[in-house]
């Protein structure tokens, strides 16, 4: 089935569908990036990142609805037969809709060890594989490709006054400095400057995802 296919037959939103096309382009970009001794499996990654935030539909009407058209809108409104059928966890969602769409045991893998929350253990791992990962969601936020220290600024702003755990501020700020601890690991390994990643060529990767084969 096609990314495009399974993101139509989930009802996902299209801001959350851009952010994980983006994400996954920014995950094959530093893959294609790495030294020429790394070598990580771009198929792995892709399928990875293209799942990797299924579950936040029903986290949407937390995350600043003036993000979705008003269509996108009437669609939320489904959000509780959603958290009724997967659960009311976004990370537990996104494990479910994984594990009926089969995916590679590779992919469950990732998709179960990344994530803000798993930060301080993402640092200290030897596993490429999640820490690429992990680093490549923390460059895409809903407007587009940001730094480090945009992505969980924005995150501290958007979650401002809900009950959402990265509501927490200076937990959030913790989080940040991890993250940047991990963006230091990432530019050990790779060719490129990780500064030279921007929208023109996360986009240029992003619109052949669509048709990408899960």
């Amino acid at each position: 089935m096609k990314t495009s296919e399974i993101y139509a037959k989930y009802q996902i939103p299209s801001v959350l569908r851009n952010h994980m096309y983006r994400v996954a382009a920014v995950a094959r970009i530093l893959v294609q990036s790495l030294k020429h001794e790394i070598q990580l499996d771009i198929d792995l990654v892709t399928k990875a990142m293209l799942l990797h935030d299924m579950g936040n539909i029903i986290k949407s009407p937390i995350a600043n609805d003036v993000l979705y058209t008003e269509e996108e809108r009437k669609e939320l409104r489904r959000v509780e037969e959603f958290i009724k059928s997967y659960g009311d966890n976004e990370h537990t969602v996104t494990m479910a809709i994984a594990h009926e769409l089969n995916v590679p045991e590779k992919v469950l893998y990732i998709l179960e060890n990344i994530g803000s929350s798993r930060l301080h253990l993402t640092v200290d791992l030897d596993d490429l594989y999640i820490k690429l990962c992990s680093y490549s969601d923390f460059r895409v936020a809903p407007t587009g490709i940001v730094s480090v220290e945009e992505r969980f600024d924005e995150v501290i702003r958007r979650y401002a006054g809900s009950q959402h755990a990265l509501a927490d501020v200076e937990k959030t700020e913790k989080k940040k400095q991890l993250a940047l601890v991990l963006e230091k690991q990432i530019q050990e390994v790779c060719n490129i400057s990780l500064n030279e990643i921007d929208i023109k060529k996360v986009e240029q990767v992003a619109k052949e995802l669509e048709g990408y084969e899960m």
